[in-house]
């Protein structure tokens, strides 16, 4: 029977029609969720699996399952196998049947997701989604202790405009109509003029030229050298145009080619950006991104879609992007700048950085607030930054010739700050009056400069001094990840010398983090120090066991491993709700050798 069920197919529905979802509409904000693009992806495919099973003659089941496709679809844009599932079940085609295995193991991980997006820490967002969940699973797996949790009251609502009601659901059921009321006695019926003829179809829309045929701007990324060696920096990122009869649409490459997911996501996000403005694309293009002969890393995510969407809305409208240019940020599926889901961590490749005009969203400030924080006001000398609400603003920001009103102003006497800023420390300007003055009138003619409100804020009684749960919670993240490959090593192999020179550069970053840590964070500090000191303990027992035959050295090492293996998986558990990154599960994941990249704390250091 097994058998049957892993290589047939299933029946369409029965007395139950299959009515497709409107992808058009917004369900949830996929950028405000606590889990990362990996678990969107995996949970994406569980719930396409979960689609395949019979709805059987049951209208409730097929609204569940185009649920589960709406949701699918909205995780991970590039799930290719949703969308032609979806298609398949409005066409009325049978589908392929999913394993009995298979199927289990996506309801537990799944139910394992909604249990943590129901959590309080989960925030709002993500309880939104843990309901859209629980919609469709109350129904697919009724048994769960967790079903018992759905909130019937609320579904209607949450579904508006996205998913039909189930009476839509039900095969040949069709509105009554309310028959017409008797009308009068009637009047003699007109000579009637005769119908006119359809008017001719409407010509199509042509698609918009592409006058401008190579781009760059920068932003910071994690790239493989030629050696593979993984490293974060700013890179340049240039676009290149070219006809081409042999593609259909405007398709999008890369330079160094690299296979990864979040690559069709991106593609999907830029495209929806540029239809915002430009319902009809160019066609026979093909858009070329290169990434200065350095791979991109998938540990990225999204973040090249930003760039690479303002490159193309300025070759579209021809608008020539300023040399020095940066970008941060995102577009999300619906075309949306948004701030970049890692931005904190590569906000440290710019900080390394050269300089220049910084364009980022508006909801990026607080991480770059923390740098204030971490004792850096230097940054905002050395990158004018600017807070861009939209990909249209930031090209006119970014272009050369198209400043709006009091922006060249603005950034004329920003100039005279960085001239000032050469000779005398920002710290000491920040609070001279003569220089505060010419600040607050950068901000006057330029309210979106943000360089100008964070020298100011620098200077005032306001300065913020701790920094915030979430940012904490990333650099600890970062210290951990970089002592994580050790989870994995064979402890044999293990050399006390990389073990001592790993635990004196985590204990050097967190030792950092300490004074910008408030005072109720600091529990959480602390226990990152008692998982980073296992290295310590580790490394010694190794140095007294020269021989590997001593029994007592080898549990001691054996008990720190184990140790620092559950003091990890614990830590992550409690970093989840600030970090936003999924809860852990099962054994730790493969982790790379250390780098020799310092962590945000430690470039933070003033000795």
């Amino acid at each position: 029977m097994m058998v049957i069920l892993l290589f047939g197919v299933l029946p369409a529905l029965g007395a139950a029609v299959f009515v497709p979802p409107d992808d058009t509409r917004v369900l949830f904000r996929r950028d405000l969720l606590p889990i990362d693009t990996d678990t969107m992806r995996v949970l994406s495919k569980h719930l396409t699996a979960l689609s395949r099973a019979p709805a059987g003659d049951d209208p409730a089941q097929a609204r569940a399952t185009a649920q589960l496709l709406a949701v699918a679809t909205r995780l991970d844009p590039a799930n290719r196998p949703a969308r032609d599932l979806g298609r398949r079940l409005a066409d009325g085609a049978p589908v392929p049947a999913v394993a009995p295995a298979v199927r289990q193991r996506a309801l537990a991980e799944t139910w394992h997701i909604v249990g943590w997006l129901l959590h309080e820490a989960a925030g709002a967002e993500g309880a939104l989604l843990g309901n859209l969940l629980l919609d469709a699973l109350h129904l697919v797996d009724p048994r769960h202790p967790s079903a018992e949790r759905h909130d019937a009251a609320g579904e209607a609502a949450r579904w508006d405009g996205v998913v039909a009601g189930v009476d839509r659901f039900r095969k040949g059921e069709v509105p009554a109509e309310t028959p017409p009321a008797a009308a009068p006695d009637p009047m003699p019926a007109p000579d009637l003029m005769p119908a006119p003829s359809p008017p001719d179809e409407a010509p199509p829309v042509a698609a918009p030229p592409i006058p401008l045929r190579q781009a760059t701007v920068h932003t910071p990324i994690y790239t493989y050298s030629r050696d593979y060696e993984q490293h974060l920096g700013v890179v340049p990122v240039v676009m290149t145009v070219q006809d081409d009869g042999e593609v259909s649409g405007l398709e999008m490459e890369f330079v160094p080619e690299f296979d990864s997911p979040v690559l069709e996501g991106m593609r999907l996000a830029v495209g929806a950006s540029l239809q915002r403005t430009w319902p009809t694309l160019p066609r026979g293009k093909r858009v070329i991104f290169s990434t200065n002969q350095e791979r991109y890393a998938s540990r990225n995510g999204t973040a090249l879609s930003g760039p690479m969407a303002l490159l193309l809305h300025s070759a579209m409208t021809g608008k020539k992007l300023r040399p020095d240019l940066h970008f941060l940020g995102e577009v999300d599926v619906q075309g949306a700048l948004v701030a970049p889901k890692r931005g904190w961590d590569l906000l440290r490749g710019l900080r390394r950085g050269p300089g220049g005009t910084l364009l980022v969203p508006a909801a990026f400030q607080p991480e770059l607030e923390a740098l204030l924080v971490l004792e850096e006001p230097e940054f905002f000398v050395k990158y004018e930054v600017l807070v861009v609400s939209s990909l249209a603003a930031a090209l006119t920001l970014g272009s050369v010739d198209d400043s709006p009103a009091g922006q060249a102003e603005a950034s004329a006497l920003f100039e005279t700050v960085r001239t000032a800023a050469s000779k005398t420390p920002v710290g000491q300007l920040a609070v001279n009056k003569i220089f505060r003055a010419r600040l607050d009138a950068i901000r006057t003619k330029a309210p979106h400069h943000l360089s100008a409100n964070m020298l100011l804020l620098q200077g005032s009684s306001s300065r913020p001094t701790k920094l915030k749960s979430g940012i904490l919670a990333r650099d600890i993240r970062n210290t951990l990840d970089s002592i994580a490959w050790i989870e994995r090593a064979e402890i044999r192999s293990l050399d006390p010398g990389k073990l001592e020179a790993s635990w004196t550069t985590a204990r050097r970053q967190l030792d950092t983090l300490r004074k910008f840590t408030e005072r109720a964070d600091a529990p959480l500090l602390d226990q990152a120090e008692a998982v980073v000191n296992t290295l310590r303990n580790m490394a010694r027992s190794k140095r007294l066991d020269t021989k590997g035959k001593s029994e007592v050295h080898q549990r001691q090492i054996y008990d720190s491993h184990l140790a620092l293996k559950d003091g990890l998986r614990r830590l992550r558990i409690r970093l989840a709700p600030l970090t936003g990154d999924p809860l852990p599960e099962g054994p730790a994941a493969e982790m790379p050798p250390p780098s020799d990249e310092p962590s945000d704390g430690e470039d933070a250091r003033k000795e």
